[in-house]
């Protein structure tokens, strides 16, 4: 592969996570599409659980199995290193499109708010959820976990190198604010549909099983600063102590 193909790869994996993200937020927070979590008629209730909860079962495999150390080695072999997190985050990106594509409303409630004062509300605070997601990304470096970096620097002939173990203001607060935002941007909602609780309490699931083996890897990255990291700062959830101390 030649470096402007892996470049030009690069970027338009970039692109596509960027509209499957944003496709995802609309999509669950039931805002500008047409067609979002709990519109159109739902099939029977059977069919509706047993087709989302594959999609949210292969949306977690894919995640989970290509952020593992040895799911890269494998994917490097075939090819090009700098193209590695490229990949995953188009790999990514795709399963977000099936997952919102083939996902099937399920009718009934949990909670509804009809008032628009309370609509409007907890909408604005899923939305700032998801805001939080993209904010804890350039809280790191937002091109690097996208693959961007790596792919430039493989176009000018430069080495990639890991990025040091960081912890700015908003890791100060949890370890894993990106998850801790998209728990807002699903878990508020003015109506808690069935087919809406199914998406919030799947991906919850996958968060819960992920940060098991991203902290493991963690670990393994950044030995004994993690772990004194670990003991410090909440994994998601901040502490009302460790915020009146920041």
């Amino acid at each position: 592969m030649s470096r402007f193909f892996v470049f030009v790869y690069g970027v338009s994996a970039y692109i596509t996570a960027l509209a499957s993200i944003a496709w995802l937020q609309f999509f669950i927070v039931d805002l500008f599409l047409p067609i979002t979590i709990d519109t159109g008629a739902a099939p029977p209730t059977f069919e509706a659980v047993g087709t989302n909860l594959v999609l949210i079962a292969l949306f977690g495999l894919s995640h989970t199995v290509m952020a593992r150390q040895g799911f890269k080695a494998f994917l490097t072999k075939f090819i090009p290193p700098a193209a590695e997190r490229s990949t995953y985050v188009l790999v990514s990106a795709l399963s977000i499109a099936v997952l919102v594509a083939f996902w099937r409303p399920i009718s009934g409630s949990l909670w509804e708010v009809t008032s628009p004062a309370g609509v409007f509300a907890l909408k604005a605070i899923a939305m700032s959820g998801w805001m939080l997601v993209v904010y804890a990304t350039f809280a790191i470096n937002h091109f690097d976990l996208f693959g961007l970096r790596q792919v430039w620097l493989h176009l000018r002939n430069r080495s990639y190198t890991d990025l040091p173990m960081q912890d700015p203001f908003l890791y100060k607060i949890v370890r894993h604010p990106m998850q801790l935002g998209v728990l807002i941007g699903i878990w508020f909602t003015p109506d808690m549909t069935m087919g809406h609780l199914l998406m919030a309490g799947g991906l919850s699931l996958y968060i819960v099983v992920g940060l098991y083996f991203e902290e493991r890897d963690l670990i393994r990255s950044f030995g004994d600063h993690y772990r004194s990291y670990r003991l410090q700062t909440p994994a998601v959830f901040p502490s009302l102590v460790k915020l009146l101390r920041i």
